[in-house]
């Protein structure tokens, strides 16, 4: 994909992804022991989420150094996750937001890419790019821009319910004939 989306791949940039998902409740799929949620990745940068259980996820920023998160979930919770990088310090802001249970944690995570050349995207994938999928995707949003120029983009996303919807309730009712 590298000609088709230049974003990440050609000078240092900072860049944010918005991204809303379900983690699916039953967890691994039969034949798979983990799965990556998403994956932006190159040779010597990389901005990935694998889902490492089926009560925790790992997100792993590599560079310099490579660091990895781990975050707790729970199958069916519903999460909003904004990753924003900021080019000029190396750090990467974190806000995960457990929508289900309204619990916003914050992280600030120092890890700097060492080269942009993130030409590879994969979601609800295995390195093979072969994986069941691992979650209800609802968003996937990414800016060129860090997240301090993107405070009202932010608000909307977090505080917006009609972003997600929910899931569909099914109901029965018996049927009767009459002649």
């Amino acid at each position: 994909m590298g000609t088709e989306l230049p974003l990440l791949n050609s000078a240092p940039t900072d860049y944010t992804i918005f991204y809303a998902f379900r983690p699916n409740t039953t967890f691994p799929p039969s034949g798979f022991t983990d799965a990556i949620l998403f994956m932006i990745q190159g040779g010597d940068a990389e901005c990935a989420l694998y889902r490492t259980s089926a009560t925790q996820l790992r997100l792993k920023l590599a560079g310099s150094p490579s660091v990895s998160q781990y975050l707790d979930i729970n199958g069916g919770d519903l999460y909003k996750m904004v990753i924003s990088y900021k080019q000029s310090t190396g750090f990467h802001s974190l806000r995960w937001y457990n929508a289900t249970t309204d619990t916003l944690e914050e992280y600030e995570i120092d890890a700097s890419f060492v080269s942009f050349d993130q030409t590879h995207f994969w979601i609800n994938s295995d390195a093979a790019g072969n994986r069941a999928d691992g979650q209800d995707l609802y968003a996937f949003k990414l800016f060129t821009e860090h997240l301090d120029k993107l405070q009202s983009v932010y608000d909307l996303f977090l505080n917006d319910s009609a972003t997600v919807a929910p899931p569909p309730v099914l109901s029965t009712a018996e049927l009767t004939w009459t002649e």
